[in-house]
């Protein structure tokens, strides 16, 4: 593991200059997850190394990569078979692909794309998928669509390995921005040939599923909705306000199982900022091998409250999540999670 990182470190500083690279972002901090429930107890801390590039191939055509070694170390103790907060050591690739811009309001990807910008973690985490993606953005409007694979190596170390089976995943978003002050998107998304062992996981994380065990277990519902997702920030002088949230309505499941939300709101003095949070997802909205463990996947209801601060030089977070089961199991339990994330920023 210090070899690979160091070939990271000898890699960013020889090519950079060289290639003159468009784009080269070194990202370096900490990071702490405490976790406390009745089936867990988890106590980690790492290090996290990161690296984002991109370049020119032609004038339309370019190449991306983003990839983080991380370097992790703790206790976690489950009761369940899931070690989603269990330590790693491991190099992974969060994006890389080629972008291609035949025109400026036209975008082509393909690769390892991250789901980051949807922001919408009860739906999906920021773990790359393998696709492509099309955007067509004509300003204040946007239209983009995804076409991917979801079983990634990140999520897999998270969550155990995909044995069989070619999960597919669409996302077809109309969008809203405005500067950095307004971002609304309204999503139709569908996730299909969703393997066994993917059903027998997300069991344990709040979906409902035929509880026949092995190759024979499957959800209960198909997962085809919407999902829209909020972002917003009003500047009032050294002062900011903004509002945040995500709403998930999954068409083929029954009432009371196929709606989820998380609302929040956020206050900005500067580059230092607090915000709190209530969210609710229910039992089968999306699978809950590929929706957030912060949020406690599924059949969860809870409260977040947190302080950032962000600047051109570090990024700084802490943040405490609260949840419990809308439906009592013998499997999910009041859960405590604090996480915190230090990370200092180079641009070269």
């Amino acid at each position: 593991m210090i070899k690979i990182l160091f070939a990271l470190l000898v890699c960013s500083s020889v090519f950079a200059t060289p290639l003159d690279l468009e784009v080269l972002n070194i990202r370096s901090g900490i990071h702490f997850d405490y976790v406390e429930g009745q089936d867990i107890d988890s106590r980690l801390f790492g290090y996290r190394f990161r690296i984002d590039a991109e370049d020119e191939v032609t004038n339309d055509i370019s190449m991306f990569f983003s990839a983080s070694a991380i370097l992790e170390t703790g206790s976690n103790e489950v009761v369940a078979s899931q070690t989603e907060f269990a330590p790693l050591e491991t190099v992974v690739l969060n994006s890389g692909g080629i972008k291609y811009e035949p025109f400026d309001f036209i975008i082509l990807k393909i690769g390892a794309l991250s789901p980051r910008e949807y922001n919408s973690p009860l739906l999906m985490t920021s773990a790359p998928v393998v696709g492509a993606q099309q955007i067509l953005d004509l300003g204040i409007i946007y239209v983009k669509s995804l076409q991917a694979i979801p079983n990634n190596n990140r999520l897999a170390r998270r969550v155990g390995t995909l044995e069989n089976g070619t999960p597919a995943l669409f996302v077809h978003t109309l969008g809203l921005k405005y500067k950095d002050y307004l971002k609304l998107e309204a999503s139709r998304f569908s996730y299909q040939d969703l393997a066994p062992n993917i059903a027998v996981d997300s069991r344990q994380f709040g979906n409902s599923t035929n509880q026949a065990g092995g190759e024979a277990e499957r959800f209960l519902y198909a997962f085809n909705g919407v999902n829209v997702m909020v972002d917003s920030k009003l500047p009032l002088g050294a002062f900011a306000l903004g509002v945040y949230g995500q709403y998930i309505f999954n068409e083929d499941a029954p009432e009371e199982r196929n709606e989820g939300y998380r609302a929040g709101g956020r206050f900005f003095y500067k580059s230092l900022g607090i915000e709190g949070e209530a969210f609710k997802n229910e039992s089968d909205t999306s699978p809950g091998f590929y929706n957030s463990k912060y949020y406690g996947h599924n059949n969860i209801e809870g409260q977040a409250i947190g302080i950032f601060r962000e600047t051109k030089v570090d990024q700084f977070n802490l943040k405490y999540y609260h949840f419990e089961p809308i439906e009592d199991n013998a499997i999910q339990f009041e859960t405590d999670i604090v996480t915190f994330n230090w990370s200092l920023k180079y641009d070269l």
